[in-house]
C-alpha cells in the first residue's frame, strides 16, 4: 500500500516534531523571502535548498578562499580564474553588491586615501564616516538606491563612486 506523501518524505515513518518544524519553517522562510524580494523590485528565481559544492560547511574554508575586497584587478582576475570564473562572471558577482553594506574599516583607505575616486563622493561619506573610530558603522555599497535591486550600482562605479577597492578597479584602467 502506498504511503502518504509526508511519509515517504520524512523516512516512511511520518514527521517528528521536529521535522514538522523544520519543514513549516523553510515554508514560512520561503514566504518572507518573496515579501523581501518583491520590496527589491528586481529578479528572482527558486533555488533548491542544500549545499552541493561540499558535504560541510566550514566559515573557516570559506573566508580563506573569498577575494580580499582590496585585491587589485589582475590579483582579483587571477583569484576568479582559479575557480573557473571569467571576468564577467566578476562583474555579474559584484553586481550582488547593489544591497550590500560594507563597515566602516573595510573602506575608510579608499575614502581617505585613494585618489581613483569622485570627490564629491568622498566629501560626502568622510562627513559620516571618521578617519578613525567608528568601524563597525555601516555604508551601503550602492548609495543611490540601496535597498532595490537595480543596475544605479554600476551607474556609480562607472562615475568613480565605488565604495570597496575590489569594485571601482573593474570600472578603472579601461577594464
Amino acid at each position: 500500500m502506498p504511503q502518504p506523501r509526508q511519509r515517504q518524505e520524512f523516512g516512511g515513518g511520518g514527521p517528528t516534531n521536529v521535522e514538522a518544524e523544520v519543514v513549516l519553517g523553510f515554508v514560512h522562510l520561503e514566504e518572507e523571502w518573496e515579501k523581501v524580494m518583491d520590496k527589491f523590485e528586481g529578479p528572482s528565481w527558486i533555488v533548491a535548498l542544500g549545499q552541493r559544492d561540499a558535504t560541510t560547511a566550514s566559515e573557516s574554508a570559506a573566508n580563506a578562499q573569498l577575494p580580499s575586497l582590496f585585491f587589485d584587478l589582475p590579483t582579483l582576475t587571477s583569484a576568479f580564474a582559479a575557480k573557473g570564473l571569467s571576468a564577467c562572471d566578476i562583474t555579474v558577482l559584484s553586481g550582488g553588491h547593489n544591497i550590500g553594506q560594507a563597515q566602516c574599516q573595510l573602506f575608510r583607505a579608499r575614502i581617505y586615501n585613494e585618489t581613483n575616486i569622485d570627490i564629491s563622493f568622498t566629501e560626502s561619506r568622510r562627513s559620516i564616516y571618521p578617519s578613525s573610530g567608528g568601524d563597525t558603522n555601516l555604508s551601503p555599497l550602492d548609495s543611490l538606491t540601496p535597498i532595490r535591486f537595480d543596475n544605479k550600482y554600476f551607474s556609480e562605479l562607472v562615475a568613480g563612486r565605488g565604495l570597496l577597492i575590489s569594485d571601482q578597479v573593474l570600472f578603472d584602467g579601461g577594464s
